[in-house]
């Protein structure tokens, strides 16, 4: 409820301020406005379990000191333009990874459940790209018991 009267009052101020049209066109005051609207309706009816879930939107307030300050705002910029270049590559590692998914599907369906299905096989490659357990899991057993290496698992999966 402080915080609540708190942002209260800095709305009422904010808009003696900027006075009315001013106010209204500034986006971070009509955000502001909502916010305060939405607290002071949760708090009247507080039966309303919906209404509880407005009342976060109060921590999105730490944003607008994000535009304030320079630096982290320099920070925010360039993390929100990493984003598709981030995604580019995402979706390149998970072609690559389909690619030898479909391989391992076709070349070792008969000798290990786990590249039964392009589903399991995509798993397995992904687990292999993560590193978790890929040796003694999953290349190892290809191999099989005999003494002769098989070159076609071992490039399969070094080049992977």
């Amino acid at each position: 409820m402080g915080f609540t009267v708190i942002f209260s009052i800095e709305l009422v101020i904010e808009l003696f301020i900027d006075w009315w049209w001013p106010f209204w066109n500034n986006g971070w005051d009509v955000f502001d406005f909502v916010v305060v609207v939405c607290c002071w309706v949760t708090f009247s009816l507080p039966s309303v379990p919906a209404l509880n879930l407005m009342r976060s939107l109060r921590v999105f307030r730490v944003v607008k000191i994000f535009k304030q300050m320079k630096s982290m705002n320099i920070m925010i910029k360039a993390l929100g333009g990493a984003v598709i270049p981030m995604a580019n590559a995402f979706l390149i590692l998970l072609l690559v990874t389909a690619i030898y998914a479909v391989i391992g599907v076709e070349m070792f369906k008969d000798r290990d459940p786990k590249f039964s299905k392009f589903s399991e096989s995509m798993f397995t490659m992904i687990q292999c790209a993560t590193g978790d357990d890929w040796a003694a899991g999953i290349a190892r057993p290809l191999f099989g018991r005999t003494e002769q290496i098989d070159y076609f698992v071992a490039v399969y999966f070094t080049s992977y």
